[in-house]
């Protein structure tokens, strides 16, 4: 009998008062507004997360990019050094020849001012000029001439 009447003084203290039952409506909001909170911090951690992962693969395409770049150049540099040497042995080869590559492999600029230091060169020049002026002539006179040819009707 002692245990049941315990019992019935604990559901009559449980139910006596409605407003001092737990959770309390305070406790319940506190408790939502705690859930939205974390939502919100999770989200941005999310945010924060994505961002830093972006950044750090377009970092990886950079330097990737930067990478390959660098091996094709170093590539096409071992290629010119290869061909050189190669085209050095031909030289050596043919004494006639050598020369004659030799000028071929120079730049534009070191050859123009090879022909610059005489008066053949300079001759040369000259005659290319006017070559090629005579030429662009020839050009200009044949579009003059098709523009004034009219078809009668």
């Amino acid at each position: 009998a002692s245990s049941t009447s315990l019992l019935e003084d604990v559901k009559a203290a449980l139910t006596k008062d409605k407003a001092s039952r737990w959770p309390s409506t305070q406790m319940k909001s506190a408790k939502e507004e705690a859930g939205r909170s974390i939502s919100s911090i999770i989200g941005e951690m999310r945010a924060a997360s994505n961002d830093a992962r972006r950044a750090r693969e377009g970092e990886e395409r950079v330097a990737a990019s930067e990478l390959s770049r660098v091996t094709e150049d170093l590539l096409s540099r071992m290629t010119k050094v290869v061909e050189a040497s190669q085209e050095a042995d031909e030289m050596k080869k043919d004494p006639i020849q050598g020369p004659i590559l030799g000028f071929h492999r120079m730049a534009v600029t070191a050859k123009l001012r090879i022909l610059g230091e005489d008066k053949a060169g300079w001759m040369l020049i000259g005659g290319s000029f006017l070559l090629g002026a005579v030429l662009a002539s020839f050009f200009l006179l044949e579009i003059f001439t098709s523009w004034r040819c009219r078809l009668s009707s």
